[in-house]
């Protein structure tokens, strides 16, 4: 994927993350890339919980190692609700054990990514979880 490929979307993407920098990286990324996208944003995963009770997102980029409900429960959570279930979950963590990998993958979750990420395997798990964007 080159600098000048931009997505064009009218999505709303949701980042759990509570790292401040990978917050920036992430939000930075998407605005560079992706057109008309609304982002929102939870530090911890009451935030998260209380956001998906307003809004149902197009993706969502969760951490695991969130404040006050870990980026796991969420995900079971999610996948085990019929209105929320079917929103693409991609998991960025720091861990890289194929236990934490292999669970979640049986939760349901979309997408595992290791950090630190770099852009163009972000982007690929964009355009993966949101088949419908026009490149």
């Amino acid at each position: 994927m080159t600098e000048e490929t931009a997505f064009k979307s009218d999505r709303t993407i949701l980042i759990a993350e509570d790292n401040e920098v990978n917050m920036f990286f992430l939000k930075t990324l998407l605005k560079m890339y992706v057109s008309n996208v609304i982002i929102l944003e939870a530090h911890d995963g009451e935030e998260v919980e209380n956001t998906l009770t307003q809004v149902k997102p197009d993706l969502i980029f969760l951490d695991l190692s969130l404040p006050l409900k870990d980026g796991y429960e969420i995900a079971k959570d999610i996948k085990k609700n019929l209105s929320l279930r079917n929103i693409p979950i991609v998991v960025l963590t720091a861990t890289d054990s194929e236990e934490v990998k292999d669970a979640l993958l049986k939760v349901g979750i979309d997408i595992f990514i290791k950090k630190p990420a770099s852009k163009e395997i972000i982007l690929n798990a964009l355009k993966t979880c949101l088949k419908s964007i026009v490149l």
